[in-house]
């Protein structure tokens, strides 16, 4: 799941209706989309979702109100010496506690061109 990214008050929001709905929590938030996930799910059911690591702590209150467990997280960097943008969250429903910090996930080499890992994770979908 790829939820809204920014809290309901925070940063700059569009005038277009979709966009804001798309970027904002104005229509759901983490609380809900946690919820969701954990009614949907069957015991030892997982959930994945991709997120901005300034919002873990937001991310991993929430899943844990609903008994999701975070079990694994992999930091996604543009290039191998930034930062990570982007994480990849997958939480267990009852799951016991014990997270796993995978590698990072690099997209672009040094020549700007695709890894040969994040061409392997997204061959079915995309034709580069």
């Amino acid at each position: 799941m790829n939820p809204p990214y920014f809290s309901e008050n925070s940063g700059c929001k569009s005038p277009d209706q979709s966009a804001l709905i798309a970027r904002h929590e104005v229509a759901c938030n983490l609380t809900d989309i946690s919820k969701c996930a954990a009614y949907l799910l069957k015991h030892s059911g997982r959930f994945c979702l991709c997120h901005r690591p300034e919002r873990l702590c937001d991310i991993f209150e929430a899943l844990r109100k609903y008994k999701l467990e975070p079990k694994r997280l992999r930091p996604v960097v543009q290039k191998d010496y930034q930062e990570p943008w982007l994480m990849l969250i997958e939480a267990t429903k009852g799951g016991k506690p014990g997270l796993k910090i995978e590698r990072q996930l690099i997209i672009k080499n040094q020549n700007n061109t695709y890894t040969d890992e994040f061409r392997s994770l997204y061959r079915e979908f995309a034709t580069f």
